[in-house]
């Protein structure tokens, strides 16, 4: 059941970055380096969780042209308050209604 958890995180976790160079018109670049911050008690407690994981990203992204390691997953207490920040520092005050 881990393995495919790990699959399916890793699966996930690629689908976005694909998202995000096809959204930004981008070819992943070999020598470009991607941090995503993860938390919570599986991933961080579960023992080989996330070096599982992260070999999956390795594979994931070197089948679709990206550079072994390039995409790496790093423990963080406070990522989900990190990721609200980035969302909020992205919006355009324009669209914001008062």
């Amino acid at each position: 059941v881990s393995e495919r958890a790990c699959g399916i995180l890793a699966a996930a976790i690629h689908a976005l970055w694909q998202l995000r160079n096809e959204a930004d018109m981008e070819v992943a670049d070999l020598n470009d380096h991607y941090v995503v911050a993860c938390n919570g008690s599986v991933i961080q407690s579960y023992p080989g969780f996330k070096l599982t994981c992260q070999s999956y990203l390795n594979t994931l992204v070197e089948m679709t042209g990206g550079n072994f390691g390039s995409l790496e997953l790093i423990s963080t207490m406070e990522s989900s308050l990190l990721g609200a920040a980035v969302a909020v520092a992205c919006i355009d005050d324009e669209k914001v209604e008062t």
